[in-house]
C-alpha cells in the first residue's frame, strides 16, 4: 500500500519517493566504503518503511495522512546538524517532513548516520590479501564488496592510519 501526502496543490510525495531521493546518496556512501548495495534493504511495513544495512536499522520513513517524518535512533541525534522540527521519545527522534525539500535538507545528516553505522559493524577479520593495494589507494579495494564491511583494516585506514605500502604513516 502506498500513501501519498499532498501539500496544497504543489507537491505529492510518498515513502517511495523519499527512498528514491535518498537512493543515490546512500549508494555513494556504500560505494565510498566499498560495500555492496545488496547489503541495503527497505522493508515496507504497515506504519512506516525501515531502511536497513544488513540487519542494522539506519532510519525509518513514515508518510501517512496524519504524520510525515524520518525517524532515527537517539544515539545518532548528534549527527543531525540542521534545525528541524522534531519530536523525541525514549528510543527515537522524529524529524518532521513537509516536503521533499525537508528530506533533501536532512540528507547529508542521514548519510553521516549511514557512515557511522558502517563504522559500528564488528570487525570480522583484520585484513585480506589486498592490504598492500588498499594501503596504496588509502581505501578498501577488496573486489568482494559483500565481505568488505567486516574488514578491520578498512576502519583503521578511514581514520588516517596506514600500516603498509607507499602511504605508510605508522
Amino acid at each position: 500500500m502506498s500513501y501519498q501526502m499532498t501539500l496544497g496543490d504543489f507537491e505529492v510525495f510518498t515513502e517511495e519517493s523519499v527512498c528514491a531521493l535518498l537512493d543515490k546518496p546512500i549508494s555513494g556512501v556504500l560505494d565510498r566504503n566499498n560495500i555492496a548495495l545488496s547489503n541495503l534493504s527497505i522493508k515496507h511495513g504497515k506504519n512506516f518503511s525501515s531502511v536497513f544495512l544488513i540487519s542494522s536499522l539506519l532510519f525509518r520513513i513514515r508518510v501517512r495522512k496524519k504524520a510525515n517524518y524520518i525517524e532515527i535512533k537517539n544515539e545518532y541525534q548528534t549527527l543531525i546538524t540542521i534545525d528541524a522540527p522534531r519530536k523525541t521519545n525514549k528510543d527515537f527522534t522524529r524529524y518532521l517532513i513537509r516536503s521533499l525539500n525537508d528530506v533533501d535538507a536532512l540528507c547529508p545528516c542521514l548519510m553521516d548516520i549511514v557512515d557511522a553505522e558502517i563504522d559500528n559493524f564488528p570487525k570480522e577479520y583484520d585484513c585480506c590479501s589486498q592490504y598492500k593495494e588498499c594501503s596504496d589507494a588509502k581505501i578498501c579495494v577488496n573486489p568482494r564488496k559483500d565481505s568488505a564491511i567486516g574488514c578491520g583494516y578498512k576502519k583503521i585506514m578511514k581514520h588516517g592510519r596506514i600500516f603498509y605500502g607507499k602511504n605508510r604513516n605508522v
